[in-house]
C-alpha cells in the first residue's frame, strides 16, 4: 500500500530483550516494537488495509483458537474446553 510502502524499516542493535526497530518516513524517524513492524509488513505488502490487518491478526492467533472461534465457541473458556473433552462440566 503506497503510503507504507515509503517507510524503512531498520532493526536496531540493543542489549534489551525486547526487539526493537527504527522507522524512518521522510526524514523522520520513530522507534517500533517486533508486534508493529509485523503489522507494517503486512501493510506494506497487502493492497488493501484491511486484508493486511486479516493477515496479521492471522498470523498471531494459534490454530487453535482459530478452531475454536470456526466451530463458535470461546476459546478462553476453561468450560467449554472441559465439555468438549468429557461432555459433563461436572465431572
Amino acid at each position: 500500500m503506497t503510503p507504507f510502502t515509503d517507510i524503512v524499516i531498520h532493526p536496531l542493535a540493543s542489549s534489551n530483550q525486547e526487539e526493537r526497530y527504527l522507522l524512518s518516513y521522510r526524514n523522520q524517524y520513530y522507534e517500533a516494537t517486533f508486534p508493529v513492524v509485523e503489522l507494517l509488513q503486512e501493510l506494506q505488502q497487502k493492497p488493501t488495509r484491511e486484508e493486511a490487518v486479516s493477515a496479521y491478526v492471522n498470523k498471531k492467533t494459534s490454530k487453535t483458537t482459530r478452531l475454536w472461534r470456526k466451530i463458535g465457541c470461546n476459546p478462553s473458556s476453561f468450560f467449554v474446553l472441559k465439555y468438549a473433552i468429557c461432555g459433563n462440566i461436572f465431572v
